[in-house]
């Protein structure tokens, strides 16, 4: 079932506070201000500082309409799945019924700015911080009691990471796929087009329906293998929609990816992670420190580059039951 939900926009929302009582701040203020006036002159203007704040808080942070999401009726252990950048919750498809069959109960969705979700002219929006606000929401507006499987590929598995790592309780299993873990995590010359993303959403915007074909042939091509493509003619299809629809400031969103506040000591849960060998778009030896930092992790390499889960479903796919039914 395909629903558009709406997500307001205030999810997890700091709170700007005073740290001492307005009386007491009234008599200190008062003691530098000796014209009555002046100190009313400055009350004013730190009110209009804190409503500016505010303001652009809620311009940044409320910029989103609703998500286009996919869920299941009946029951079963529920399977969360978020996609990457530019892709949209269709990549998932070829997963949906096995997942069904096996006794699971799978729920995806448009990330921000990706397929059918909502799009934003702001740029700022465009972020790691409202983008997970988002998600956050949508995960809570599904009221799931029992913890459930978390799958997530590339800046989806980046989502997945930070949510397990804030709510662990909520994560039976975490199942990643080349996940983006950090902006500095980026191939050099994969990372030069986002240092200056409002030309390269400029370049994005104009670019043709050929042009986007050889690129994503040209990242699908088989080794050893003259000019054959990894992908199938609907994947290729699928990836090249993706890429067409989705709002061309995605491009702004790599390089607010940020591990620092992540703790990855706290995903003891079993996580499975899924890797192509040949991913041209993320460094692979940091998958390899990633798996040595996680207390529980069983690693699985596929001879395929950043969509291993594309090129290669059904070995994807069987890898992740395996795993499902074992742990």
């Amino acid at each position: 079932m395909t629903r558009c939900l709406c997500v307001p926009g205030k999810v997890v929302r700091p709170r700007i506070t005073i740290s001492i009582e307005l009386d007491f701040y009234d008599e200190i203020m008062k003691a530098r201000f000796s014209h009555r006036r002046a100190f009313i002159m400055h009350k004013q203007s730190v009110k209009r500082m804190v409503l500016d704040s505010e303001m652009e808080f809620e311009k940044i942070h409320n910029c989103w309409g609703g998500l286009n999401e996919r869920t299941t009726e009946g029951k079963g252990t529920p399977v969360l799945l978020l996609h990457g950048i530019p892709s949209s919750m269709e990549e998932w498809n070829p997963f949906w019924q096995e997942l069904i069959d096996a006794g699971y109960k799978p729920y995806s969705v448009d990330l921000p700015g990706h397929g059918q979700s909502a799009h934003s002219d702001n740029p700022e929006c465009y972020a790691e911080e409202p983008i997970y606000n988002q998600i956050l929401h949508w995960i809570q507006s599904l009221d799931i009691d029992e913890p459930f499987i978390l799958i997530g590929h590339s800046f989806g598995g980046h989502l997945a990471i930070r949510y397990t790592c804030e709510n662990p309780a909520r994560v039976a299993r975490l199942i990643l796929i080349n996940p983006f873990l950090t902006f500095r995590q980026m191939t050099l010359m994969n990372r030069l087009p986002f240092y200056f993303p409002a030309f390269t959403a400029r370049m994005y915007r104009h670019m043709p329906s050929c042009l986007i074909h050889l690129f994503v042939w040209l990242g699908s091509l088989q080794p050893g293998r003259f000019l054959r493509s990894t992908l199938s003619k609907d994947e290729m299809a699928a990836m090249l929609r993706d890429y067409q629809r989705c709002s061309d400031k995605v491009v702004y969103i790599p390089k607010s990816v940020t591990d620092l506040e992540i703790d990855y000591s706290k995903l003891t849960m079993p996580v499975f992670l899924i890797w192509g060998l040949r991913d041209g778009t993320l460094k692979t030896s940091e998958f390899k420190q990633l798996a040595d930092r996680l207390p529980a992790c069983k690693v699985h390499t596929i001879n395929a580059g950043h969509y291993p889960h594309r090129t290669n479903t059904h070995e994807v796919k069987h890898a992740i039951l395996e795993f499902l039914r074992r742990v």
